[in-house]
């Protein structure tokens, strides 16, 4: 994603956390604004991901680069958990089950590619493509499954 892209991609996660935040404490909806909270860290580290450039392979490292890679890492985690979280908030309710598997199968992918990265294998020397798959289920997941958390969040209170 580009700059202005990852802006966007913050924007929507904090509007999905606003939502999420604003929940009366009604029926056990803390794990929501747990939720919300960890969205919130996503959101920002959007934001940083967009303002720190990495890194030109082969040079030394800067400031920027190093805020960069820890915002990819930081992002990585709390999305994922996030993801974790709402699919076993999701899954119970028949109305949004489906919408739970795909925060599951997101988290999955995650995983897979972490641990494709982290071992050192083939698929390291594709890096820009494995950051491009899970860019393309993070934003679907904004798409299809942050709206339906929000109408999760509205029909529980």
């Amino acid at each position: 994603l580009e700059k202005l892209g990852m802006e966007m991609v913050a924007v929507s996660f904090f509007f999905i956390a606003a939502n999420l935040l604003n929940t009366k404490n009604k029926e056990g909806l803390n794990r929501l604004r747990f939720i919300g909270a960890l969205q919130v860290i996503v959101a920002i580290g959007f934001l940083l991901l967009g303002i720190f450039n990495t890194n030109v392979i082969g040079t030394l490292a800067s400031f920027h680069g190093l805020v960069h890679h820890f915002s990819v890492i930081a992002v990585s985690v709390v999305f994922y958990l996030s993801c974790l979280m709402t699919m076993s908030l999701m899954v119970m309710r028949r109305d949004f089950r489906y919408f739970g598997l795909y925060s599951g199968l997101t988290f999955l992918l995650g995983l897979i590619v972490l641990i494709f990265i982290v071992s050192g294998h083939v698929l390291k020397n594709y890096i820009g493509l494995e950051e491009r798959a899970i860019a393309g289920f993070n934003l679907l997941w904004i798409v299809l499954v942050g709206p339906q958390l929000i109408k999760l969040t509205n029909s529980l209170e």
